[in-house]
């Protein structure tokens, strides 16, 4: 069995989806909780979000907010993020704590998936690359509300 997970995790692909099972069956059920959202974050990410949601429906610009301090570059602010396409795809096909999710969870998975690389290069075996993703992974969880 161990040797079929070995086999499993030296894709990178295997390894994403062996990182990816702990992560969300972990972080999910605390997605509502204080973890995901600190005063900073509900502060910065509803307001940012909801616009960018907005313009992205509207096809208007997004790189000024006329809400923000009566207009305020998007690119020059805390989220200057919103400028990744990623974001773009994000908030304009789901709603903004949706999104949010997906990108924390998104960003974690990414994290733990680029490192677990790298150890890979450095010539870690596969259990050693995944237990070392996952302890990046996991000792972010405190400041998981900034990853996106």
């Amino acid at each position: 069995m161990f040797e079929k997970i070995e086999n499993f995790g030296e894709k990178w692909w295997g390894m994403a989806i062996l990182l990816a099972i702990p992560i969300f069956v972990t972080l999910l059920p605390l997605a509502h909780t204080h973890i995901f959202f600190s005063e900073d974050a509900f502060s910065h990410l509803y307001p940012g979000g909801a616009f960018l949601k907005q313009s992205a429906d509207t096809g208007d610009s997004f790189l000024w907010n006329p809400y923000n301090f009566s207009g305020f570059p998007t690119f020059a602010g805390a989220t200057a993020g919103m400028l990744s396409p990623i974001y773009y795809i994000a908030f304009s096909n789901f709603p903004v704590f949706g999104a949010y999710y997906l990108l924390t969870f998104f960003y974690l998975i990414l994290g733990a998936g680029l490192l677990s690389y790298l150890l890979r290069m450095l010539r870690v075996g596969v259990f050693g690359a995944y237990i070392g993703g996952l302890v990046y992974a996991f000792s972010n969880w405190r400041i998981v509300n900034d990853l996106p």
